[in-house]
C-alpha cells in the first residue's frame, strides 16, 4: 500500500504544478495528432510514400509525425488535414471524430472523395446531411 499511498500524493503535488500541467497538454496532442493522422491515412488507403508526396514532404516526416516524434507547426497540420481531405479539427479535438463514419471521407478501396468538387454520388447528399446536422446541433 506505501507505493499507491506514495503515487497519491506525487498526484496531489502535480495537480499544482503548472510547468508539469502543460507539458502534459503538449504530450496528449501530439500523441492525439499522430494516432489520428495514423488512422486517417490507413482509412483511405495511402502509404506514408504517397501521404507525403501529397504534403510535398519525404516519407521520414510522415514517420516521425505518426511518432509523436514531431513537433509540427500550425502550416503542416493544414497541409496534413488537407491531404487527408479532413478538417484540421478532426486532428486536434479531445472527441472522437466521425472520420471512419462519414461516407464523404472514403468510398470503397480506399479511394478519397473530393469534399471540394460536386458529384452525383449519394455520398455528398450524405455529407451535406452531416454537416445540417452539425450546424443544428450548434
Amino acid at each position: 500500500m506505501r507505493g499507491e499511498e506514495r503515487l497519491d500524493e506525487l498526484l496531489e503535488e502535480l495537480a499544482d504544478d503548472r510547468e508539469f500541467q502543460r507539458a502534459m497538454l503538449e504530450e496528449d496532442l501530439i500523441t492525439r495528432v499522430a494516432y489520428r493522422a495514423f488512422l486517417m491515412r490507413r482509412a483511405i488507403g495511402l502509404t506514408q510514400e504517397e501521404l507525403a508526396e501529397r504534403m510535398g514532404t519525404k516519407q521520414p516526416a510522415i514517420a516521425r509525425l505518426e511518432a509523436g516524434d514531431s513537433n509540427i507547426r500550425l502550416r503542416t497540420l493544414a497541409r496534413l488535414a488537407f491531404s487527408l481531405k479532413c478538417d484540421a479539427g478532426d486532428l486536434v479535438s479531445p472527441t472522437e471524430p466521425r472520420f471512419l463514419e462519414n461516407p464523404w471521407r472514403t468510398e470503397g478501396g480506399g479511394k478519397v472523395l473530393s469534399s471540394f468538387a460536386p458529384s452525383d454520388d449519394e455520398s455528398d447528399s450524405a455529407a451535406v446531411s452531416l454537416r445540417d446536422q452539425a450546424v443544428e446541433a450548434a
